[in-house]
């Protein structure tokens, strides 16, 4: 799996990959985990995304992009190494839309460890994050396109402007033949 290089902002071993939510959060990482065992650097690495602390996705190399046995495999790494690394919030938006699968955010925080603070923090934090969010652009094509008195003031305008134009440079006739 490809990952644009981020900005490496901690590196540490963890007794458990919930501790790393954790840290991740209380970092508000917008970026990106790597996850190995210590003791075999051959080993294949799992990843995790974070927006501002809260996962977005989960990758293993076994696993593809199977969210919930991708974070089997990272919880099986005990001890476990984990790369922190940083990212713009587009940088990390845009593999978010890409990835095939994007992980419930409180999954890793319930099916890791069963963490109930780590999860709360979690919750919260997402929920603050999507109030926080502007609409994207699909939301605001699909309520414009909703908008069938929107729609019709827009056709009137610009039916309106047509018209003027096509008196203005002589060309009144020709619309008139299309009608």
């Amino acid at each position: 799996m490809w990952l644009p290089q981020g900005r490496l902002c901690r590196s540490t071993v963890v007794s458990t990959v919930s501790s790393v939510l954790a840290l991740a959060l209380d970092l508000s990482l917008t970026g990106y985990g790597v996850f190995s065992m210590p003791e075999t650097p051959r080993a294949p690495r799992g990843l995790i995304t974070f927006d501002g602390g809260v996962p977005g996705c989960c990758y293993h190399p076994q696993t593809s992009w199977d969210s919930t046995a991708a974070l089997s495999r990272i919880a099986s790494y005990r001890p476990c190494r984990v790369d922190l690394y940083q990212l713009s919030r587009p940088t990390v938006r845009s593999i978010h839309d890409r990835a095939p699968e994007t992980v419930d955010p409180t999954l890793p925080a319930s099916q890791l460890d069963g963490d109930s603070i780590l999860l709360q923090r979690t919750k919260r934090r997402h929920s603050k994050r999507e109030s926080n969010t502007a609409p994207t652009n699909t939301d605001t094509v699909v309520s414009f396109l909703e908008d069938s008195d929107r729609i019709r003031a827009l056709q009137e305008t610009t039916r309106q402007t047509v018209q003027l134009r096509a008196r203005r440079w002589n060309l009144a006739s020709l619309l008139e033949n299309d009608h």
